[in-house]
């Protein structure tokens, strides 16, 4: 069997990973640019349970577990378990209307006592739900975000179902969260929860030392190679995949699978093919904090009501998110981070860790994820083509799943039962990329939210 794949972000180098683990040889990852250079070292790196359903729980847990044991096996250190706290704050901000996550648990009240500013952008971050009004990329056909009570009684229940699932979810009340983070303002929280197992990564470094072993093992990781076409031809029972048609000339396989992200569409098309992918930008910041505050020391954080998230970055504090919930063009969009988004990061900072007042902007980004309808991933057969699989529409939450996604598309490709870890999934044909048939028009929604998510 020869086996391509398109895309050497860290999804599609996760698939090559397990292809190669199950004995594949024959196995080569194209990629228009530098392995690992492009969403995927753009990505924010936190490693969140906080999901809305039990299969992506199941997903992010099993990427963590992945993900410490290809390190061990690679060495560096692109990932380690921080933990991580998520708030529910009461903002009086008209911009820091309540957003809003899907779920199931009891949280510890925590407040209000003095409500503070809050925030006023959209967000990405892991758990999050609707963004809040008057903030870059407003809640779609006119939705107003849910009262703190309501996004309260939301994650509540989200809380609930993940401990039902096996997640560590611990409530956090007032004196243990101002006795574990005394930094942080506590005074305008009114829940909140820790996430022991939950981690950061640095995706970029991570997928570099995949590419690197991937070659130590004879797989061909071609960057700098952009692919102009899906070659298709005919097989005994009917359209199959012939390989591709790069820059330098045509590779022929029996398999492709498409890990390309938001330039996924325009490669399906040159096999007159389509689905249901549109490209919406997100937006980080970089922050140099105040002598005496080690970055590496701030737990990652998600503060639902404020909209934003911030994690430790090689010695930095990144604080994001700034979605904007339009179609964007992948070949022409604004790379850098808007002045409206940094000054917004700048108050949310300040507000919820006063000794970082004075923080330095030094840096940061913005860049492009894949909306699906329906949130979830494009796995597995596409397009009634033989041999053609996806991997594709991870709606900003790629990294944090990449690791477990690898180990399903390749049980795709080899025409197994997808398993995690050896344990069969349940559910997982709501991430079958064949549920869709070519595109269909949706509105872009976040990638984790309470109203459409179930």
């Amino acid at each position: 069997m020869e086996i391509v794949v398109v895309g050497a972000g860290i999804v599609g180098l996760e698939v090559a990973w397990h292809l190669r683990e199950a004995g594949i040889r024959r196995l080569a990852v194209i990629d228009r640019g530098a392995a690992g250079r492009g969403a995927t070292a753009h990505g924010a790196g936190l490693l969140s349970h906080f999901t809305w359903n039990p299969l992506d729980a199941r997903l992010v847990r099993r990427s963590a577990e992945l993900y410490a044991s290809q390190q061990a096996e690679l060495g560096g250190s692109f990932f380690r378990v921080t933990g991580s706290y998520v708030v529910v704050g009461a903002p009086t901000d008209p911009g820091a209307a309540a957003a809003s996550a899907d779920g199931d648990g009891e949280g510890a009240r925590v407040g209000p006592r003095d409500p503070g500013q809050g925030g006023d952008a959209a967000r990405q971050a892991a758990g999050g739900g609707l963004p809040p009004t008057g903030a870059v990329g407003d809640a779609p056909q006119g939705r107003t975000a849910p009262a703190t009570e309501e996004v309260i009684r939301r994650l509540t229940s989200r809380v609930a179902m993940l401990r039902a699932v096996g997640v560590a979810v611990e409530a956090v009340d007032p004196a243990a969260g101002i006795a574990a983070v005394p930094a942080w303002n506590w005074d305008d929280i009114a829940a909140a929860w820790f996430l022991p197992h939950d981690g950061a990564l640095l995706p970029g470094d991570g997928a570099q030392l995949l590419a690197r072993r991937l070659r130590q093992r004879e797989v061909k990781v071609l960057e700098g190679s952009p692919v102009r076409e899906l070659a298709t031809g005919r097989g005994p029972g009917g359209p199959a995949v012939a390989g591709v048609r790069t820059a330098e000339g045509p590779v022929a396989a029996d398999v492709v699978v498409v890990a390309a992200g938001v330039w996924t569409r325009s490669l399906l098309r040159t096999a007159g093919l389509d689905a249901p992918i549109k490209p919406y930008r997100t937006q980080l910041s970089l922050w140099a904090l105040p002598e005496g505050i080690d970055p590496d020391d701030v737990p990652p954080l998600h503060d639902v009501t404020g909209a934003y998230y911030w994690l430790p970055r090689q010695g930095l504090l990144a604080v994001g998110d700034g979605t904007g919930l339009v179609e964007e063009d992948p070949d022409a969009f604004r790379r850098d981070p808007d002045p409206e988004f940094l000054e917004a990061s700048r108050r949310r900072l300040e507000h919820r860790m006063p000794a970082a007042r004075g923080a330095e902007a030094v840096g940061g980004w913005a860049h492009l994820c894949d909306a699906t309808p329906d949130r979830r991933p494009l796995l597995g057969p596409y397009g009634g083509i033989a041999g053609l699989h996806l991997a594709v529409g991870f709606n900003g939450f790629g990294v944090m799943r990449a690791p477990a996604v690898g180990e399903l598309v390749a049980a795709f490709v080899l025409g197994e039962e997808p398993a995690l870890g050896g344990e069969p999934v349940a559910g997982i044909k709501s991430l079958r990329a064949d549920r869709f048939d070519g595109f269909v028009d949706f509105p872009i929604g976040q990638g984790f939210n309470t109203v459409d998510a179930d």
